[in-house]
């Protein structure tokens, strides 16, 4: 609960909130539950060591293939095949959205999809001189 406060406040970014959040549950766990403190830190430690692993693993694997992508020349053939069938970058961000979006959940799985639209999305944005909601 403490995460999502925080974050919906806008006045916290989201990696201190989760270290706030991860120390909440940390007191939490001891004061109204009694665990024992260290049991409650290594657990804590475990959980962190268990979500980071296959997280670390997919973004590894996206920073190889786009390497490998860029290194190949694929990327600027992408670019162009992408560019080739609408000048229009709303349409051109759908297109990454869906199209990419199935490919890297399909090849890596957990979140992705939304880690590299996000990254288009926010790279798009820049060009535009006005929002995709005004005509």
């Amino acid at each position: 609960m403490s995460l999502l406060v925080l974050i919906a406040s806008g006045k916290v970014k989201a990696h201190v909130a989760a270290v706030v959040a991860l120390v909440v549950a940390i007191l939490v766990s001891v004061f109204a539950f009694t665990m024992p403190s260290g049991l409650a830190i290594r657990a804590a430690l475990f959980g962190v060591a268990t979500g980071m692993f296959p997280i670390g693993w997919i973004i590894l694997n996206v920073i190889f293939l786009y390497r490998l992508t860029v290194e190949k020349g694929w990327f600027r053939v992408l670019e162009r095949s992408i560019g080739g069938i609408t000048p229009d970058r709303r349409l051109q961000l759908l297109l990454i959205a869906f199209a990419f979006g199935a490919f890297f959940e399909g090849a890596g799985g957990f979140g992705t999809p939304v880690a590299v639209t996000a990254r288009s999305s926010s790279g798009s944005a820049s060009r535009r001189s006005r929002p995709p909601a005004c005509p």
